[in-house]
């Protein structure tokens, strides 16, 4: 133990000399060969686990994450077996312990090296892999960590690099492929679908948006995040149902919104009841709770939260999406679409037409531009040759 304390302390001191804006290029050269040498000897990750479980030294943390990640992408297959089976559960025991206290990078890089061991060994020599991930979303205090996690497999596992054989990129984009149904309707019934309180979707457009705190701001960024990148490579046509389709368009609504704080709409929270609640305190005439602290999203935040809604909208449209269930999924895009320009064009008092789409965030109406040229191009003439659509009113409600 002392030794690698008197290792860890060298580290330390080497990482911040080599960061330090004194040192000579002759100096640096010298450091990233000792720590090349270090990250080549066998064994190296047993002190790694170490260095990350003592140091908040973000130099040290990335190193030692780094010779990891350079374990498992180049050298896992000649590792023994168990080595590779305490590293499998090191790691995710680490995340468990250090995501709240670490930079959000040093975060992100641990969830990317697990999901690369998944990507290696999902699922004959690590089962529990996904289920892992599952039951962290479905932990509210964990879920943010579980999105992040779902969110890098998507990314590394149903598009992997070229390093990996063609008969593994199929056996990994099909196991996920038997993941997308149960992931969907977590992200839509458990998280996104708590703000409707299990409204009926022709109430939905009449409901006013909710307040989220910081918490649950961040929540449905991340579940936001998630969806966008899904709906790259799942097939749509099986994979979209009314109740996802309303909940996007929800959050869509959030890029109109010119105001700074939220004022109307139920509160919703995080809390140990759940993801997503609706508090029973709502917030203050100041945007603040009763402790004072400010409850609703900035509007860069509810900006924030238009703009990703967006992006998720356009993956459908641009891949020329058709649902089973073809003129609902038609008239509902429509109801929504019309729902969205009469948003962004109302004129009042306080806004001209002109005036309020320059406050709007420009990339929040670069998106919606997108998807106006989109949904016009592929959809409108469907909306027109459907006799059941076309004839079927447009009810939506009055600002």
């Amino acid at each position: 133990m002392a030794s690698e304390e008197a290792s860890l302390r060298a580290l330390e001191n080497l990482m911040t000399e080599f960061f330090h804006s004194c040192t000579t290029n002759e100096r640096k050269r010298e450091i990233e060969e000792l720590l090349n040498n270090f990250a080549q000897q066998a064994g190296a990750w047993h002190h790694c686990l170490f260095f990350l479980s003592n140091t908040r030294n973000e130099y040290v943390m990335m190193y030692s994450l780094t010779v990891f990640e350079n374990l498992v992408n180049k050298m896992w297959i000649g590792l023994a077996s168990q080595d590779k089976m305490e590293i499998r559960s090191c790691l995710p025991k680490l995340l468990l312990a250090q995501h709240k206290n670490v930079p959000y990078f040093i975060r992100n890089k641990l969830c990317k090296v697990i999901v690369d061991i998944g990507r290696q060994d999902w699922p004959m020599f690590y089962h529990d892999f996904f289920s892992n991930t599952l039951q962290l979303i479905q932990t509210p205090a964990l879920a943010p960590l579980g999105l992040v996690m779902l969110k890098t497999t998507s990314e590394e596992l149903a598009c992997p690099r070229e390093d990996l054989c063609v008969a593994r990129k199929e056996e990994l984009r099909k196991l996920l492929l038997e993941q997308v149904p149960t992931v969907l309707g977590l992200l839509t019934v458990e998280l996104l679908g708590s703000l409707f309180q299990g409204s009926q979707y022709s109430k939905l457009l009449c409901q006013p948006m909710a307040a989220l705190d910081n918490d649950g701001h961040q929540l449905c960024c991340l579940v936001l995040e998630c969806l966008a990148h899904l709906f790259s490579w799942i097939p749509l046509s099986t994979s979209i149902t009314p109740t996802l389709l309303a909940s996007i368009f929800h959050f869509a609504r959030f890029g109109c919104d010119l105001r700074t704080k939220a004022k109307t709409g139920p509160f919703i929270s995080t809390s140990s009841n759940g993801p997503l609640n609706s508090g029973t305190v709502p917030p203050t005439s100041n945007g603040q709770g009763l402790n004072g602290q400010q409850s609703g999203s900035t509007k860069v935040d509810r900006a924030r939260l238009g703009v990703l809604a967006m992006t998720c909208i356009n993956e459908l449209v641009s891949k020329n999406c058709v649902p089973m269930d073809f003129e609902e999924y038609l008239l509902r895009m429509f109801q929504q679409t019309f729902f969205l320009l009469q948003r962004l064009t109302r004129e009042n008092n306080a806004h001209s037409v002109k005036s309020r789409l320059q406050e709007l965030d420009e990339s929040y109406l670069e998106k919606f531009t997108d998807f106006l040229r989109l949904f016009v191009s592929v959809h409108l003439r469907r909306i027109e040759s459907k006799s059941s659509v076309s004839r079927c009113r447009v009810s939506c409600p009055a600002f």
